[in-house]
């Protein structure tokens, strides 16, 4: 049941902070979708409250969208490179 309630309150908030790193809407839904399916397949932890499930989310939707980003840019031409790094991290100047 917490699921369900944290899927509800919380998903825009992980798609928002998924986006943050520069992927698209519909990426991020995907991303979301695959972290939440993954963390249920993977162990059943238990969490102690929903601010805790909501975190735990959070990081790992973070995590994956950086990572995934990371993956896109080392893929792209080296002149792409630099402007992407600059557009996802732009506090690294």
């Amino acid at each position: 049941m917490i699921w369900v309630i944290a899927y509800q309150r919380y998903f825009r908030l992980w798609i928002n902070l998924a986006k943050t790193t520069g992927i698209s809407d519909e990426e991020a839904k995907d991303l979301v979708h695959g972290v939440i399916s993954s963390i249920l397949t993977d162990s059943l932890k238990e969490f102690e409250s929903l601010e805790h499930l909501r975190n735990y989310v959070g990081k790992a939707v973070l995590n994956r969208a950086i990572q995934a980003k990371q993956k896109s840019i080392r893929g792209a031409p080296w002149t792409e490179r630099i402007d992407l790094q600059f557009a996802v991290w732009p506090d690294t100047l």
